[in-house]
């Protein structure tokens, strides 16, 4: 299910680049959670200054404290990429990506949860998410752990990104044009009827002020091919975030805030007739 809550207004995006503007308010929209939810992945990531003991021993304790829920370790190394390369070049001079460390993976049973660790991040991922007060309590229970284990004194960077995928095929909409689902300032060229059916790809890009206080926004959408089913569908990819300094209290408030903000932004992309087709309701 998705759910739509929340506060900025679009006035265009530019193809292939992006556009920066001042402080905006999307209209406010009642909240409601999708029957038929678009959402294919919800991420939370908090960073902060690197924390060297998170490389130099083991996450055990951090571990045991989150077992319970997410009880599979996967470890993956991340890398410092230099120069992009051929791929054949690549190989000969691998040396130039030096190790940044090992991100700890923490997954659920069911795969549809994980709690990422690092050196300088902690970061929770659902790609089953429902709604904001389930995905809020595993925020605020995965920020305990990391208080009490390593007790970063702030965050330099929190951010909520929000990733949807709208398949026509799976509303019953498979004869509507794209026009017809999404806002014109979204559609851009593809509200002409003639040109569109000779696009084979869109990307855009717009950056958002949120407010004084550094909030932002980074709006990507366009037009995206499912890998498993090979149809074209349209994403919606909205990051908020803010990379000034936040105190360790405030985190769960400024999350909130860009849930709300989450749910007017999509609202305003859509059409009426696509937000009937998935099927909204009033949550209790």
């Amino acid at each position: 299910m998705h759910e739509i809550a929340g506060a900025a207004l679009f006035v265009f995006s530019k193809a292939e680049g992006e556009i920066r503007l001042g402080p905006m308010s999307f209209p406010k929209s009642e909240r409601v959670i999708y029957r038929r939810n678009p959402l294919i992945e919800v991420i939370c990531q908090l960073r902060f200054s690197p924390i060297l003991r998170i490389n130099a021993e083991l996450p055990a304790v951090f571990q045991e404290l989150l077992r319970r829920d997410y009880p599979i370790l996967r470890e993956q190394h991340a890398k410092v990429e230099g120069m992009p390369l051929p791929p054949e070049v690549d190989r000969v001079v691998s040396f130039l990506a030096k190790d940044a460390g090992t991100v700890y993976e923490f997954v659920s049973e069911d795969a549809v949860w994980r709690v990422s660790l690092a050196k300088d991040f902690v970061a929770l991922t659902t790609t089953n998410y429902e709604r904001w007060e389930a995905f809020q309590s595993r925020i605020s229970n995965v920020l305990d752990v990391l208080k009490e284990t390593y007790n970063p004194p702030f965050f330099t960077r929190i951010g909520l990104r929000y990733q949807d995928a709208i398949a026509r095929s799976e509303l019953g909409l498979e004869n509507c044009a794209w026009p017809e689902l999404l806002r014109s300032e979204v559609c851009g060229e593809l509200q002409s009827q003639d040109v569109a059916a000779n696009i084979l790809g869109t990307k855009r890009q717009v950056l958002f002020k949120l407010d004084k206080s550094g909030g932002r926004v980074r709006l990507a959408h366009g037009l995206s091919t499912n890998e498993r089913t090979k149809e074209v569908g349209y994403l919606i990819d909205a990051d908020f975030y803010t990379e000034q300094r936040t105190e360790v209290k405030d985190v769960l408030g400024i999350l909130g805030s860009y849930n709300r903000q989450a749910g007017n932004l999509f609202r305003w992309c859509i059409s009426d007739r696509l937000h009937h087709a998935m099927e909204p309701y009033t949550p209790d």
